[in-house]
């Protein structure tokens, strides 16, 4: 791998090349991502979050 590279692993399965930030990881891979900050993003995150679970669950027949 090259030096100063994400190395995530891309949906093809091999590992991005995109320049990494000083963090490690890339801006695709959660290099500025920071998460919810206020309650109201953090509520509307964990709605997200049970509606999907619930689509999952619902789909393999829980």
């Amino acid at each position: 791998m090259f030096k100063n590279c994400c190395g995530a692993r891309t949906r093809r399965g091999t590992a991005c090349l995109r320049k990494a930030l000083p963090n490690g990881r890339c801006p695709n891979h959660g290099g500025l991502s920071t998460g919810p900050k206020t309650e109201v993003g953090r509520r509307a995150i964990a709605r997200a979050q049970r509606k999907r679970w619930n689509r999952w669950r619902a789909s393999i027949g829980r």
